[in-house]
């Protein structure tokens, strides 16, 4: 009985047990006493209240504190290293590529001296992102070669209705082969027409889409510039450049497309123009056996071409029928010209001079060319299935490929030479960040002026990865 009433009186709160003992001992409790009671157990709810609270808000602040503020950025991987921010005003992505290159030569006396080497072909870290949605910045730099040079770098804002303006060192929108990254390239070098394209220049660019992304413009104003994106010799040398492409046809699941498009570019050079073209090789100190740097005159002094204007016309298709899929592009240079020789006179008002390639490729695994409707070129591809060691790896992605390129810097005066290459290779893509590259090159070269007429093969491989 004492521990049943033990437990009562521990359990019950003291206004509950106190009256029903005082009425099983026949005491009357007075009603003083029993409000009395209350006011004393409502004062006690109120403080634990009151700590309850005061404890409440000390652990939200707890919280708020460990909580990831609109500034703190998440890292997480995406084919690359990415970083962004809760409400995604701030991104940045940390991006690199290493391609490790091999080449062996059947070389002749007409072509030199050529070894059998390697190299690093590209070794990039870039840093590319944006701050608050609307502004953009890039800036990649290449370590290859020794030296430090830059690979794009700008910063940029978009606008949803008006399009994406940038400033700074990046490639003029000109040429489906140049404007590919290469990454993204099917074969180890681009195709010697990519002599004409202008590459990267220091500038200011707009570009945007229409039609759903079906169409892209593109234009720009560049001054010609060096490694390190500046030129303070000249007041000339400015260009004026701009694209246009698309694709007319375009199935709903995305792997059959039409692309074309075409491409202009004036430039007002006054100073100095070289055209000149290795054989879609470059690791082993392999010449430019194309050149229109020549010395005509046979005593030692190569005349350079002076051009007072530059017109650079492109034309560029393609066609994807899913795993198949064949490109090609045309580019011509009309200079209006002079010499720069011993004898410093005009040899020739004008000179033209043109190439072009088609290449094709089959994605034995059933893969296709991606597009990247933001710049109207190729992009990434992404293996079916991902090849590993496991049990679960599959045999990544296969792609068999096949070009024929020509070049001809023979005009008049001009003889810098003409050359015509065949190309057939593989590309195995483990995954979407690295690729295995082997391609076997024949050019056969015909220039006058250097003593060339005859033909190199060429067996060159790639290791290859991005991220």
């Amino acid at each position: 009985m004492q521990r049943i009433l033990g437990n009562v009186l521990g359990a019950s709160p003291r206004f509950v047990w106190l009256p029903l003992l005082l009425a099983t001992l026949g005491v009357q409790a007075q009603p003083d006493s029993i409000e009395a009671l209350r006011a004393e157990h409502q004062e006690q709810l109120e403080a634990i209240q009151q700590s309850f609270e005061t404890r409440l808000t000390a652990l939200e602040e707890k919280m708020a504190e460990a909580a990831p503020k609109s500034t703190d950025l998440r890292a997480y991987w995406k084919s690359g290293i990415r970083l962004e921010n809760s409400d995604g005003d701030f991104k940045l992505r940390i991006n690199g590529r290493i391609q490790n290159d091999w080449a062996f030569y059947d070389e002749t006396r007409d072509f030199g001296d050529i070894s059998d080497g390697t190299e690093f072909r590209r070794a990039r870290i870039a840093l590319r992102g944006s701050i608050y949605h609307d502004f953009h910045f890039k800036a990649q730099y290449d370590f290859a070669d020794g030296d430090v040079d830059f690979k794009d770098v700008y910063i940029g804002a978009t606008h949803p209705k008006f399009g994406t303006f940038r400033v700074g060192h990046m490639k003029e929108p000109f040429g489906f082969n140049e404007l590919a990254s290469s990454n993204n390239i099917s074969f180890m070098e681009r195709a010697l027409p990519n002599a004409f394209a202008p590459s990267r220049n220091t500038g200011l660019l707009w570009t945007n889409t229409f039609l759903n992304d079906r169409i892209v413009l593109a234009g720009g104003v560049f001054k010609d510039v060096g490694g390190f994106g500046d030129d303070n010799q000249r007041e000339e040398n400015w260009a004026y450049t701009a694209r246009i492409a698309g694709r007319p046809w375009l199935n709903e699941a995305g792997d059959r497309y039409l692309h074309l498009g075409a491409a202009v570019s004036y430039r007002d050079s006054h100073g100095t123009v070289r055209y000149r073209s290795r054989p879609e090789a470059h690791a082993g100190g392999v010449g430019r056996y194309v050149d229109t740097r020549t010395d005509r005159n046979g005593d030692g002094t190569p005349e350079d071409i002076l051009a007072d204007d530059i017109l650079l016309l492109g034309l560029e298709g393609a066609v994807v029928l899913g795993p198949f899929n064949i490109s090609g592009e045309y580019i011509r240079s009309e200079l209006d010209t002079k010499t720069s020789g011993r004898y410093g006179f005009r040899k020739q008002k004008r000179a033209n001079f043109d190439g072009y390639y088609v290449e094709g490729s089959w994605f034995l695994t059933g893969e296709h060319k991606r597009y990247k409707s933001s710049a109207g070129v190729f992009g990434s591809v992404s293996p079916r299935r991902n090849f590993n060691f496991g049990k679960e790896g599959g045999p990544g992605a296969w792609e068999l490929v096949l070009r024929y390129s020509t070049i001809d810097l023979n005009n008049g005066y001009f003889q810098g030479g003409e050359e015509d290459n065949i190309t057939v290779g593989v590309n195995w893509y483990l995954n979407q960040n690295m690729r295995i590259m082997l391609n076997y090159t024949r050019a056969e070269v015909e220039n006058v002026t250097n003593s060339i007429d005859n033909d190199l093969n060429i067996v060159q491989g790639r290791f290859q990865l991005t991220w």
